[in-house]
């Protein structure tokens, strides 16, 4: 038990050390920061613009009105730069490291090798910052009233997309984790984000695909179906599919990760 309390101590900190040194790169150049915000706030206002045109015609969409629509966005940016913050930043840093020889000075640290990989890097400051950006609109020009939400169901979307953002975590991580069979995986990582990126809601799929992206590539356990139960459209008892897939992606992880430090360290 002792152990595991020192491990856990190891992970906090070594989440606030990479913590505090994002923040110290995110806030080194003003006016990028202030570029970065501009840019990100015309995009989301031509976004919503674009689906005000649309909906003014066609008033729904695979059974969505404009202001379901608009949350089913602000759930997908939440997720979008979340998912950032956790992910991508650290996979990039362990391919490189992975294919120079890098890796070897982080196994022989006295740290937790795998959590140290997962959370390398955490820009917290430029997630935070656009995050908040980007969702304000979304937020101000939603008609809440009009949507009949259920503080249960809500809660449970929110959760299941906590879960999504795991399963998303572990999905990306174990197709980084083949450079150490094809000593490069940059190009599975970005193939791994264009199966993720359904930006569509989960009705608007046939049930057979559905099945497809829930079990094998689970891209509609994101926040398409979070989505979906917070606004009361399928039954919350669909989370069962989440906490099935997340246990099954969190074991790869680890399985794959273990398989391949075989293969590197024998190499090395």
């Amino acid at each position: 038990m002792k152990k595991f309390y020192q491990t856990i101590r190891k992970c906090w900190h070594l989440i606030k050390i990479n913590a505090l040194n994002s923040w110290q790169e995110d806030t080194a150049h003003f006016w990028n920061n202030w570029g970065n915000i501009i840019s990100t706030l015309s995009y989301t206002m031509v976004h919503i613009l674009f689906w005000y045109i649309l909906l003014n015609q066609f008033h729904t969409i695979a059974g969505y009105s404009l202001n379901e629509i608009l949350l089913f966005f602000l759930f997908g940016q939440i997720f979008f730069y979340l998912s950032y913050m956790f992910t991508k930043p650290s996979i990039q840093i362990f391919i490189n490291d992975a294919r120079k020889g890098n890796l070897d000075f982080i196994l022989l640290r006295p740290v937790p090798s795998l959590f140290y990989v997962s959370f390398r890097k955490i820009p917290i400051v430029m997630v935070f910052r656009e995050l908040s950006v980007n969702t304000l609109p979304y937020i101000f020009f939603i008609n809440w009233s009009s949507l009949h939400l259920k503080l249960f169901n809500v809660l449970i979307g929110m959760v299941m997309l906590a879960i999504g953002l795991v399963i998303w975590h572990c999905f990306m991580f174990v197709l980084a984790f083949l450079v150490f069979w094809f000593g490069e995986s940059k190009h599975m990582f970005y193939m791994g984000e264009h199966f993720f990126d359904t930006k569509n809601p989960y009705e608007s799929f046939p049930k057979q695909i559905r099945w497809f992206l829930i079990f094998i590539v689970p891209s509609l356990l994101i926040f398409a179906l979070p989505v979906s139960v917070a606004l009361g459209k399928i039954n919350y008892q669909n989370i069962i599919y989440s906490l099935f897939v997340v246990s099954v992606f969190i074991w790869l992880k680890n399985w794959v990760w273990h398989q391949g430090l075989k293969r590197y360290t024998s190499a090395s």
